[in-house]
């Protein structure tokens, strides 16, 4: 905005997009991770990803939470969730949200034989 400022543009700042991460799930997604109700887990940053893995962690979930496919928009972003212990994840072709969907079609797609 400095630069473009300098220059004779005006700049205008607006956030679009904020992620908070909560200190852990829900009792109710604790649960649906304990009973196998989640088949699978979207990241999108690699910030969102420690942040989930923190909140698993926190409400006891982790094992059951990394059990399903993560499936995740870049190797930067699936690399936290291998080194969290995640046996299962896919990683979409291109970082774009129609390739992250078609990498959950992947993951998933074994599990419905």
């Amino acid at each position: 905005a400095g630069e473009l400022g300098e220059r004779g543009f005006n700049v205008v700042t607006a956030t679009s997009y904020r992620m908070v991460p909560v200190a852990s799930l829900s009792r109710e997604v604790c649960d649906a991770f304990a009973g196998h109700r989640i088949r699978a887990v979207l990241h999108y940053s690699r910030r969102s990803a420690r942040a989930f893995l923190d909140a698993a962690r926190a409400g006891g979930v982790e094992i059951s939470a990394l059990a399903v496919p993560q499936c995740c928009l870049s190797d930067g972003v699936a690399a936290v969730l291998r080194d969290g212990g995640a046996p299962s994840v896919a990683v979409a072709r291109a970082p774009d949200e129609s390739a992250l969907f078609e990498a959950l079609d992947r993951a998933l797609r074994p599990l419905s034989r």
